[in-house]
């Protein structure tokens, strides 16, 4: 068995340019999961999504402007299930 240099080691760089897309490749889609989840926690609020994926209480309070278009969404259900219910009683 022969000894390998630190250079041979490696295999992309004998590869050139495409051994390094290659490995650029994998980095980035490894990392897309990482900012992914950094950026969606910043828009949900401090704790949120970590409470969310890892415990069933997900009691923590979200971003005030999250809250604000939830308590909208929920009022929009709210009226529609009204306007269906007068809807199909004066029918």
């Amino acid at each position: 068995m022969t000894r390998q240099t630190s250079s041979q080691g490696v295999t992309f760089r004998r590869r050139g340019l495409a051994g390094l897309a290659c490995v650029a490749a994998i980095l980035f889609i490894a990392l897309i999961p990482f900012f992914a989840f950094k950026y969606i926690g910043r828009a949900l609020g401090e704790g949120r999504l970590r409470a969310m994926l890892f415990r069933t209480d997900v009691s923590v309070p979200a971003h005030p402007l999250v809250a604000t278009i939830i308590a909208v969404a929920n009022d929009r259900v709210k009226f529609a299930l009204r306007m269906r219910a007068l809807g199909s009683t004066a029918g």
